[in-house]
């Protein structure tokens, strides 16, 4: 019988993030590692509201309603500042570690040339198996 081990979730991952590898280059076996939060931490809920209250104004100019085009931008704003809560080897075009910070997170989520990572973060963000305490334990013993 599964205990409630099983089905627990380590809201620590949950609100801080897990590493998880978005890229390995083939060729220098350089990896891009990325921490994500889960899309259930408060702070990405709060992240969420504030940028949705910050838009009144335009909410009631479309009838109580945001454009999709807004939508979109709030949630990819939220995931810049709220699911990516860290990284490693993401590199310029000069090969300089670009450090990591909420603004340049912010920025690669907007930049639609980056749409790939964008869906990444979010689809491993709304993955509750990835916070489950029994999968944090065996991923830190590896």
């Amino acid at each position: 019988m599964p205990s409630l081990k099983s089905i627990r979730l380590d809201t620590s991952a949950m609100d801080n993030g897990v590493w998880l590898t978005f890229f390995t280059d083939p060729v220098t076996k350089k990896s891009i590692r990325v921490r994500i939060a889960s899309m259930n931490s408060p702070n990405y809920t709060k992240s969420v509201q504030d940028l949705t209250r910050a838009r009144r104004a335009e909410i009631k100019a479309n009838g109580g309603n945001l454009p999709s085009a807004s939508i979109e931008e709030i949630q990819r704003v939220a995931a810049g500042q709220a699911l990516v809560t860290g990284w490693e080897g993401i590199e310029n075009d000069q090969g300089e570690e670009i450090p990591f910070s909420r603004e340049a997170s912010v920025n690669f989520m907007l930049d639609r040339a980056y749409s790939e990572f964008y869906e990444w973060v979010i689809e491993n963000a709304g993955t509750r198996e990835r916070y489950r305490e029994q999968t944090v334990a065996l991923a830190a013993k590896n």
